[in-house]
């Protein structure tokens, strides 16, 4: 199947610039995608506690394990999004997307990489939502949709880790021109966390 083959390619193109994980590790991907959320800019805000970075962790995984039990993925996304703003008063809402969307990317990836068959087995059940992932907003992408796909993304809100629950919006804007934009070739598979993987 060449959605399946692009995906493992994409996947294990990925992997090899993030070693970190290469393997299924809650802590080191909790730890990685965490790391991204300062990417490109000091926020000290977004400084926790180990204590907090734990709670943190075991909140992202104990939702993403009770996905398997929803219906509605945006739904999901959401209020996980505001668990975290309102468990956690030192992220925003735009590190909250990047952390969950982060995490969830490297369950596609690991998933498509077939290298683990047993976790394969265990986690078949994210196989209906893979079209369904949101892209992990950054500054890299933000760009990408200016520049590139000529996106109208005010240059305000570059500084993505400081989006609040006001841009809701604008996430939301972004993540259907995504869509769209996956929708309009047929070698992105209707898929934008896989167009992201592969153009952004």
């Amino acid at each position: 199947m060449p959605k399946n083959k692009d995906f493992q390619v994409e996947s294990f193109n990925f992997i090899s610039k993030n070693s970190a994980i290469e393997y299924y590790d809650t802590q080191k991907w909790f730890n990685t995608a965490f790391s991204t959320l300062n990417s490109g800019i000091t926020v000290k805000e977004a400084d926790l506690s180990e204590e907090e970075k734990s709670k943190l962790s075991t909140l992202l995984f104990s939702s993403i394990d009770h996905l398997r039990y929803v219906s509605d993925y945006d739904q999901w996304f959401y209020k996980l999004a505001k668990a975290i703003t309102d468990g956690f008063h030192k992220l925003s809402f735009g590190q909250s997307q990047a952390l969950i969307n982060n995490l969830m990317k490297y369950h596609f990836v690991y998933f498509n990489t077939g290298s683990n068959v047993d976790w394969n087995k265990e986690f078949i059940w994210l196989l209906p939502f893979f079209n369904f992932f949101h892209v992990p907003i950054d500054r890299k992408v933000l760009l990408n949709l200016r520049e590139t796909f000529h996106f109208n993304v005010p240059l305000s809100k570059l500084s993505w880790n400081k989006w609040t629950w006001e841009d809701q919006p604008l996430y939301e804007d972004i993540q259907d021109a995504l869509q769209e934009i996956s929708e309009e070739n047929e070698s992105y598979h209707n898929n934008r966390l896989y167009f992201e993987i592969k153009k952004l």
